[in-house]
């Protein structure tokens, strides 16, 4: 399986930026490759809901958390 990096896609870590566009056109392009792993890298990732499809894979490396956003702004 191919696998994609959430900063190739946006993704900031640190805990201030709302990564959910850039998850959202990460797990878009995965789909378009009929699947993959998502893989992000150590650090702090705010994002709010994400939904995986069929045959995608989301690796957190050692280090790397997600939090998730009450409120997230509007997908572009």
């Amino acid at each position: 399986m191919k696998e994609f990096s959430i900063t190739d896609f946006g993704g900031k870590s640190g805990g201030t930026f709302d990564n959910t566009n850039a998850f959202a056109m990460a797990i878009a392009e995965i789909a378009r490759n009929e699947g993959g792993t998502l893989k992000v890298p150590s650090g702090l990732w705010s994002v709010g809901a994400i939904s995986l499809g069929s045959d995608m894979t989301l690796e957190l490396e050692e280090g790397a958390e997600l939090s998730f956003l009450t409120e997230p702004a509007p997908l572009c």
